[in-house]
């Protein structure tokens, strides 16, 4: 018989359930068997003993693996909020990593190579909040030509993209990128109903809260004061240039 452990696809799936739906699916032993099957995607048109006892095996394996691992019921959002603050620690702001996918140069097309150094930027999500990443740059070390997320600049002159505006973020300046998501939920509120961003600027930041990092890390940590400016935000909400908090 198949087991859970022995497949790490099915326990990808696995892990999705619980954070989809939690594990409420335990419960009633048909939908557990609905889970099984999308778990090992197999679909099961019959009941027999087989599958039964089938089904009373994964049951035991997962409800298992949650017991040792508990954790596994967290939110994405908390996840993400743990992982953003370890690399924190770490020195290494990177929850999201901007970088163009352009892999050539645009005039000589030799490969082009990551320029090591992590600059980092704020980014505002709409499902995140306000949180620290870094952005890279790409370029070719014969022709100068500096590839950035979304752009690309030769001789001091910056080029946008054709598909700009359809990545995933917009980057607005060298130290802040909103998520297109968000500006699109920002545009839909402004057409229908009217809102001022005053007023949306407000609601953001009180639906998102970011009070612990400079607490935990103290401002002595940041080997940079642009990433002491970046991070005050979440020490001193109230503070005028709280940087992670979105300003009018």
């Amino acid at each position: 018989m198949a087991t859970l452990i022995e497949s790490y696809l099915r326990l990808s799936r696995l892990f999705f359930v619980f954070n989809a739906i939690g594990d409420i699916f335990f419960k009633a032993f048909n939908l557990t068997s609905i889970i099984r099957g999308f778990v090992f995607q197999e679909h099961q048109d019959t009941a027999s003993e087989e599958t039964n006892n089938a089904v009373k095996s994964f049951a035991s394996e997962a409800e298992s693996l949650l017991y040792l691992h508990p954790t596994l019921l967290s939110s994405d959002q908390e996840l993400f909020r743990e992982f953003h603050d370890f690399i924190l620690m770490c020195g290494q702001p990177m929850a999201s990593v901007l970088v163009t996918t352009q892999q050539n140069c645009r005039q000589c097309g030799k490969t082009l190579v990551i320029d090591g150094k992590q600059h980092p930027i704020v980014i505002y999500s709409s499902h995140c909040g306000s949180y620290v990443g870094c952005r890279l740059t790409k370029l070719c070390c014969k022709c100068k030509i500096y590839e950035h997320y979304g752009c690309w600049s030769l001789n001091g002159k910056k080029h946008y993209d054709n598909q700009t505006l359809q990545l995933e973020f917009l980057q607005s300046s060298e130290d802040s990128a909103f998520e297109m998501a968000l500006l699109e939920q920002y545009s839909n509120l402004l057409v229908v109903g009217a809102i001022p961003f005053s007023t949306y600027a407000p609601s953001y930041n009180r639906r998102f809260r970011h009070t612990y990092i400079m607490r935990v890390l103290g401002p002595g940590f940041w080997g940079t004061r642009r990433l002491a400016k970046l991070a005050v935000g979440y020490s001193n909400p109230r503070s005028q240039n709280a940087s992670l908090y979105m300003c009018v």
